[in-house]
């Protein structure tokens, strides 16, 4: 199965604070058991703002499935930290219909119908094309078939 998130924001000490978490350790953890689902077939697509260093991102290799970064505006580490994570790190991906990207795309001209994104930790935009799957607005984990459902 194919499984999305965004703004895991693993390691940070401002999200440690701003989710009323005790540490980064603690938030980290329990960020990851909500991932612990996970199996080696199944494949998950971080929609950016993964972690807050390479400590942090390296607790991601505890999640059995394939991993595919859609990198972020806090997602800078350099490509060689991530691609001992992730199978695949992208700007953007299309698929069944649906647009993932971190940052929402304006989109004047109607070219994408449905527009998965994350970024925006306390707003959702006034447009039915788009869903924020951001952790802070969600809490949770999304399978590629409840977005479907959703669109």
């Amino acid at each position: 199965m194919r499984y999305f998130c965004a703004d895991l924001h693993l390691g940070s000490r401002y999200w440690t604070e701003q989710r009323e978490f005790e540490n980064p350790d603690l938030m980290d953890q329990y960020l990851l058991e909500q991932l612990s689902f996970l199996k080696e077939s199944d494949k998950l697509y971080i929609l950016g703002d993964v972690a807050h260093g390479k400590r942090s991102l390296k607790k991601l290799l505890d999640i059995p499935c394939k991993k595919v970064l859609i990198k972020g505006n806090h997602d800078n580490l350099e490509l060689k930290d991530y691609l001992k994570v992730f199978y695949d790190i992208r700007a953007y991906h299309e698929m069944d219909g649906l647009f993932f990207c971190h940052i929402p795309i304006v989109d004047n001209q109607n070219r994408y119908p449905k527009i998965i994104h994350g970024h925006l930790h306390r707003e959702i935009i006034q447009d039915r094309r788009y869903m924020n799957i951001c952790w802070d607005m969600c809490h949770k984990i999304y399978s590629l078939e409840e977005l479907i459902l959703w669109s």
